[in-house]
């Protein structure tokens, strides 16, 4: 048999130096902040203003979050039509009283248009000063229920939707009056402010874009 030559033994194979790679920690969770509204798409979701008496409650109990959507256009026309209702109930009682005091106009048998124009001019006295009125009722009565009662009229209560700004609160009171303002005007000129909700992909009327304002439905 031939001469075997010494085996030939691999070294050992030694560690490496290098530490070995260890999994990233998961992130930390965010600290108590203010609340957030999210605001269902199309709107977009911005930060709640809080009072300041509940920011230190807010911090205990972390983010809350409001979830909201654009108000349907049937709800939104069912509002309209019973605060219409209630300015026009008092609107009416206002044009009775004028009417008993100031004796009741006389006017003429005639038909037609002719007999629309004729009782409109023995009427003159009471309907101006009644058209006034029914402009500054109309914006007292939005302004006021849109700030005082959560952005929320009758009708929109009933109809189960609010008036908010871009925070998702109840508007300021100087934003309620100018957007009540505005909406006269968009009554004025053949509702085509409100027209504009039907092509607005957030359902803004003229005077919601104009004040930043949103007629949303909590979900």
């Amino acid at each position: 048999m031939p001469p075997q030559g010494p085996t030939q033994v691999d070294p050992p194979t030694q560690p490496s130096s290098a530490p070995a790679a260890r999994p990233s920690p998961l992130p930390a969770p965010p600290p108590p902040g203010p609340r957030t509204a999210a605001l269902s798409q199309p709107v977009r979701t911005a930060a709640l203003r809080k009072p300041p008496a509940a920011a230190a409650r807010a911090a205990e109990d972390g983010i809350i979050e409001v979830h909201a959507r654009p108000a349907p256009m049937w709800r939104r026309a069912i509002a309209l039509a019973v605060d219409s209702a209630a300015v026009l109930a008092v609107l009416a009682l206002y044009l009775w009283i004028a009417t008993a005091v100031a004796g009741k106009p006389k006017v003429t048998q005639l038909g037609g248009l002719d007999g629309w124009m004729a009782r409109a001019h023995a009427y003159q006295p009471v309907l101006g000063p009644g058209l006034l009125l029914a402009v500054i009722l109309g914006v007292a009565y939005g302004a006021a229920f849109g700030f005082l009662w959560n952005g929320r009229t009758l009708g929109r209560r009933l109809a189960g939707i609010c008036l908010v700004d871009s925070s998702g609160l109840a508007p300021a009171p100087a934003r309620a009056i100018v957007r009540a303002a505005l909406g006269a005007v968009s009554l004025a000129i053949f509702f085509g402010g409100f027209f504009l909700a039907l092509f607005d992909r957030r359902g803004q009327t003229l005077h919601d874009k104009l004040t930043r304002t949103f007629v949303v439905q909590r979900l």
